[in-house]
């Protein structure tokens, strides 16, 4: 399997992104919060607006947490499987 590498300027563009994406859908209205970086500060999902890390229950739902800002109850209703 080959080696994917990811360079500092690609994750930075990528975080530049996702700021950009979530600060728009917050002033949308389709998130409760006002800004990323008001949920990342207080520790807040961005789609409910309450704390995240309790409703965080599994190791993928951390790591999803500190990726997109949504708690892994809110990602799993935006995200159903199957």
């Amino acid at each position: 399997m080959a080696k994917t590498v990811v360079s500092i300027e690609g994750i930075e563009s990528i975080k530049a992104y996702r700021k950009t994406l979530s600060d728009s859908l917050c002033k949308a209205g389709v998130f409760k919060m006002s800004s990323w970086e008001e949920a990342v500060e207080k520790g807040l999902c961005i789609a409910c607006g309450e704390q995240a890390l309790p409703k965080c229950t599994t190791d993928a739902g951390r790591k999803d947490y500190y990726i997109t800002s949504i708690c892994e109850v809110c990602y799993d209703k935006l995200y159903p499987e199957g």
